[in-house]
């Protein structure tokens, strides 16, 4: 059975990169070389192959091996995802959900010095943020953007931002 996972959004870039929303909750992680579809409605959608798949809480960055360029992506821009039940099933669990970074160790990007620890999870209209908790139980709050948040890495359960001066001071 084919099952709808989620919408385009946005384009991300110039190389056909696009922002997936509308993400079902519990999905796993989809693995490059796995076949979705992409269309209005699953009867009249075509197959594409996933090249990346890079999961950002309730989103995803997808680069495809079929499409290759902004243009190309635009015309996808609002069409939903679907992919075979059978597909999510089988996948490996190695999936996280959007409440499990909480306990995940965040460090600098630039210079790998460590942080604090994911406490809460913040859901704003704009964009989420990260409660982070320092050594000393000194509160941050990190917006859980692409400008900030540079790498998730969910085997380790940590996580590399971007820290600009006056973010934790």
């Amino acid at each position: 059975m084919i099952i709808y996972i989620g919408t385009i959004l946005q384009l991300k870039g110039f190389k056909g990169e696009m922002l997936i929303g509308d993400l079902l909750s519990d999905l796993p992680r989809l693995k490059p070389q796995t076949k979705i579809k992409i269309g209005f409605s699953e009867q009249f959608a075509k197959e594409y192959t996933i090249v990346k798949w890079s999961p950002i809480f309730r989103n995803a960055l997808v680069k495809l091996k079929e499409i290759d360029s902004d243009k190309s992506a635009k015309e996808l821009k609002e069409q939903g995802l679907f992919i075979d039940d059978a597909i999510l099933k089988d996948a490996d669990d190695g999936y996280v959900s959007f409440d499990e970074v909480i306990g995940f160790r965040v460090f600098d990007d630039d210079t790998n010095e460590y942080i604090g620890e994911i406490s809460e999870i913040w859901e704003t209209p704009t964009n989420n943020l990260w409660l982070v908790l320092d050594e000393e139980g000194k509160e941050i709050i990190i917006p859980v953007i692409e400008e900030f948040v540079k790498k998730i890495d969910y085997t380790n359960r940590t996580a590399r931002i971007f820290v600009m001066e006056g973010l934790i001071n």
